[in-house]
Order: C-alpha cells, then sequence, then structure tokens
C-alpha cells in the first residue's frame, strides 16, 4: 500500500482523507440511523451548490453498487459477460484438434471470469473512495460553519438527505433490472474453424508459400535427385541469409508470378505463365528473333498476361526487376528469387479462425428491488 500511495492519486487521496478525519470512515451509517436523521431540527442554511455536488456523487455510487451486484452474480454462475478476440494467427489453425481448440475456448472463459472478478473487487475501491469524497464535502463545509459543535448530528442529517435523495432519483433515471442469471448463457464463443461448424469432411494441407515450388516441380523445371537436393542444402547452410540462397538445383531460369487479393489464396488468383529470363532471350536472338520488336508467339517462352494479373503483380511483385513489353513480362531470375525468399519471410497469414455464438436465453427481467442495492 505504501506504494501504491506514492504512485496512485486516487489512493493517496483516500488515505489524507482518512487521515484527516479518523472519526469518519468511509463506511454508510445504518439506514435506520440515517432515516432517523432525516427529521433532525436546525437553523443552519445549507447551500443548495452542496446538495448537488452530494447527490451526483451518490447516484455515482448506487450505479456502482448496481453493477458490483450483477457482477457478482453473473461471475458465481460462470457467466462471461464478453467475448475475447484475441489477434493471434495459428498456422494450419483447421487442422488443430477438438481437444485443443476446447481447450483454447475454456481459456478465453477463464480470462474473462478472471477479469469480471478483478473489476468486481475494483469497484470496492470506488465505492469507498466515493463515500470518502462525500464526507470530505460536508465535513469541511460544517467546519466553516460551525466549528465541532454539533458536527455529527448535522453531518449524519446532511448525508440522509443527499443519499436518499440520490438513491431516488437513480432509480427513477437508470433502467434497473434484476437478472436471472441461472438462465443466461456465456458470451464465449466456441473456437472453431469453419469446416467443423458447417460439418464437412476434414480439409486438406495447404501452404500459399509452396506455390512456387510446386509449379516449378509440376512444370518440369525442378530438380529432385538426391544430389541436387544436397547442393541446394550445402549452400543453404553456408549461406544461412535466406534472402541470399539461390536454389542450386533448379534446371532452368524461369519463373513465375501469382498475385493474392486480400492475403487469400483461393480469391483472385492466377498464373503469368511461364517467362523468360535473361538466357531465354538470348536464345531468341541466336534464332533471329529481334527482341525489341513486339509480337505474341504462343509457342515461345512466355504466355500472355492477363490485365487481373498484371494488377496482382503491381502489388506481390512490385519490388521485382520486371520489363513489359506490350502483353509480354520478362522477369529477372536472380531478383524475382530474392524478393521470394523476402516475401516468404515477411508474408502475412490468410487464415481465418472460424467461431460460433450461441445466443442467450431470452427471458422476462423484473426490476431490482429498492433495498437491494444498499
Amino acid at each position: 500500500m505504501k506504494d501504491f500511495y506514492s504512485r496512485d492519486p486516487l489512493v493517496r487521496e483516500i488515505i489524507d482523507n482518512v487521515i484527516h478525519y479518523p472519526r469518519y470512515l468511509p463506511i454508510l451509517p445504518e439506514v435506520h440511523i440515517l432515516e432517523d436523521a432525516l427529521l433532525l431540527e436546525h437553523n443552519l442554511t445549507i447551500p443548495d451548490s452542496l446538495y448537488t455536488l452530494l447527490i451526483s456523487n451518490v447516484m455515482s455510487y448506487f450505479h456502482i453498487q448496481y453493477f458490483k451486484r450483477n457482477l457478482h452474480a453473473a461471475t458465481e454462475h460462470n457467466i462471461a459477460l464478453f467475448d475475447l478476440k484475441p489477434k493471434f494467427f495459428i498456422p494450419q489453425f483447421s487442422l488443430c484438434s477438438l481437444a485443443h481448440l476446447e481447450k483454447m475456448t475454456n481459456h478465453k472463459s477463464e480470462f474473462a471470469l478472471s477479469l469480471q472478478q478483478t473489476a468486481h473487487n475494483g469497484s470496492l475501491f470506488q465505492c469507498e473512495l466515493i463515500l470518502s469524497r462525500i464526507y470530505t464535502c460536508i465535513l469541511e463545509f460544517l467546519s466553516n460553519e460551525i466549528g465541532n459543535k454539533g458536527e455529527k448530528e448535522l453531518f449524519q442529517h446532511i448525508l440522509a438527505i443527499a443519499y436518499f435523495k440520490g438513491k431516488v432519483e437513480f432509480f427513477k433515471k437508470y433502467p434497473t433490472k434484476d437478472i436471472d442469471w441461472s438462465s443466461k448463457e456465456s458470451k464465449i464463443r466456441h473456437i472453431l474453424p469453419d469446416w467443423r461448424k458447417s460439418g464437412a469432411d476434414s480439409p486438406d494441407t495447404f501452404c500459399r508459400f509452396a506455390k512456387d515450388i510446386q509449379f516449378r516441380i509440376q512444370n518440369g523445371f525442378e530438380s529432385l535427385t538426391g544430389a541436387a537436393v544436397k547442393i541446394e542444402l550445402r549452400d543453404a547452410q553456408q549461406n544461412q541469409d535466406p534472402s541470399k540462397v539461390f536454389p542450386g538445383n533448379t534446371k532452368s531460369s524461369n519463373s513465375y508470378s501469382y498475385s493474392y487479393k486480400n492475403s487469400n489464396p483461393y480469391r483472385g488468383q492466377s498464373s503469368a505463365g511461364i517467362r523468360g529470363g535473361h538466357n531465354s532471350r538470348k536464345s531468341r536472338q541466336m534464332r533471329g528473333h529481334n527482341p525489341s520488336h513486339k509480337h505474341n508467339n504462343n509457342n515461345s517462352n512466355h504466355t500472355n498476361v492477363s490485365n487481373a494479373t498484371k494488377r496482382g503483380s503491381m502489388y506481390s511483385n512490385r519490388n521485382h526487376n520486371t520489363h513489359h513489353r506490350g502483353k509480354q513480362t520478362f522477369t529477372n531470375h536472380s531478383s524475382r528469387q530474392r524478393n521470394y525468399f523476402q516475401n516468404n519471410n515477411t508474408s502475412h497469414s490468410n487464415g481465418t479462425q472460424g467461431k460460433t455464438h450461441t445466443q442467450p436465453n431470452q427471458s422476462s427481467n423484473t426490476q431490482v428491488k429498492f433495498q437491494d442495492l444498499g
């Protein structure tokens, strides 16, 4: 507490008030004592500005009391009043086992209940702080008007008027309800991927980072012999830095491009086809083709690129050394390959973790009883 006295001005305020007025701890007197104090006769003029301040604080006190009452009841029934939406990506989330999914849901519920309990405990301090401020306002006013003579009776009288007036006004203005928490359901949503919610078959493994090598294997641009893999592994181990690794087992310098829309490989995905690098240009020149002429040869070592693919390439390959000639695209292989590793290391996930939500049961709520809040 000593540490918080120097760090927290609210703690310092309530302690200083108690030290200055040790006979008036921030605890409400019994209700019957306040009711008897209402009828006290006196000649002291009490300004309306004082009652305005006191009644506002009393209504804030009852607001916290109402919140604390419902929070305590909901937590005792293990009802989470809110759902957690953590921005946490799990690779291959759809392949998580049901046991782990249920455990993650339970952790969300435990955290929500723990947070509710902490808020409930914190509301006790809030109530004491407000009562301390109410008492200090009354005592400072009385000390300036009458000193210590008849202080206790007048203190209880002013407090009683502000207390009951603020309580009545709070119930007029705030829509209080007596909630049956035994019939309510938690707002925590079960963490489930979409295929489990729909009852579909278990999904296949999908990795969007494997699209390049899948394309190269399917089109015969990748050597899968043990010797070639060993050379590539040696180069990777020597370089250490993935941005400097150049695959040593590719049989051609050809590469390809594809685009993603909203980081989803199943939307807006298109292949730009095979595009020749420096070697293919050199071979065309040797065969008598003039690289400066515009041509569209479907049998050459490149294909036409659709407008959608060009737009996708602007985003997925904006740092690539790419040259456009008419409708044809030629990519410098070394630059493309370096950006490939960089993009793979900095790509964001495209997974979506599905969740289900059960609407709570609708039940009729009656108004909170007048005496339930203290």
